[in-house]
């Protein structure tokens, strides 16, 4: 079975940005998972090829969780929060077990 995959997407431009990294390297460290961060100032047209793929409007600070090819959770701004992931994956585990 696959894993959920825990996208970050990070902008070095917003204080709101770097309070969610903190949220996310938080969440990397307890849950000993790995966070991918994207950061769209060098990974722009990433970011947009993201947002067609799954429909999800570009925002920052932003986490996506991704399972089986579709994006399974999505918030933005003060929702990105270590709590808020470990929920997403914990519904994606009980879903699929």
């Amino acid at each position: 079975m696959s894993e959920p995959i825990v996208l970050f997407k990070h902008s070095q431009m917003c204080g709101a940005s770097y309070r969610a990294q903190g949220e996310m390297e938080e969440y990397g460290r307890e849950a000993s998972r790995r966070v991918n961060r994207l950061v769209v100032q060098r990974a722009h047209a990433l970011s947009e090829r993201i947002e067609d793929l799954f429909g999800i409007l570009h925002q920052t600070p932003q986490v996506i969780v991704l399972f089986g090819g579709v994006s399974v959770f999505d918030t933005s701004h003060r929702g990105v929060t270590a709590e808020a992931v470990r929920a997403a994956i914990s519904s994606v585990q009980r879903h699929n077990d």
